[in-house]
């Protein structure tokens, strides 16, 4: 019954981050990530140089460049990761507090993804300046499938190692 309720907040508490991240007005999403995005070039660059890979930490003017050109993916990154988590979070929930088939907790883990992707896109058509991508929607979902992909993964591969030291 605990772990139910442990399980049950973890989800809870995760979907409420993707909310929350997806309630930011597109100013502050975007400026957020590129931020982050040129904390870590400023950062990377000055390890580089004090290695010696890089001679010079690059100009503003071209770390507001790398930081343009790698704003786009890194922010589809955060839409796969965030949901990669998601996925993860029921498949062991599913797996660890109910008797379901293995298969049935697979497509239950991968749809409650897909359609908590498609309110949260709906939900960001009515945040300043943000849209509502169905291309978001099937990046979320390759996140979580991933997940439980990488789960079932693992699962086999424990199998597999029980095996062989029986024999």
């Amino acid at each position: 019954m605990l772990d139910r309720i442990l399980y049950s907040i973890a989800i809870i508490g995760w979907l409420a981050v993707i909310f929350m991240f997806s309630n930011m007005p597109s100013q502050d999403s975007n400026g957020k990530s590129k931020e982050l995005i040129r904390t870590s070039v400023v950062s990377g660059s000055v390890i580089l140089q004090e290695l010696g890979i890089f001679k010079e930490v690059p100009s503003k003017e071209k770390i507001e460049e790398i930081v343009s050109f790698i704003n786009y993916p890194v922010r589809k990154l955060a839409h796969f990761s965030i949901y990669f988590v998601l996925g993860m979070l029921i498949m062991i929930s599913l797996r660890r507090c109910t008797k379901l088939d293995y298969y049935k907790v697979c497509i239950i883990a991968a749809m409650s993804s897909f359609l908590y992707s498609l309110t949260d896109e709906l939900h960001q058509k009515f945040i300043s300046g943000r849209t509502g991508q169905f291309t978001d929607c099937l990046i979320d979902t390759l996140g979580a499938i991933s997940a439980i992909l990488l789960y079932s993964f693992v699962k086999e591969l424990t199998k597999v190692q029980k095996v062989q030291k029986i024999e």
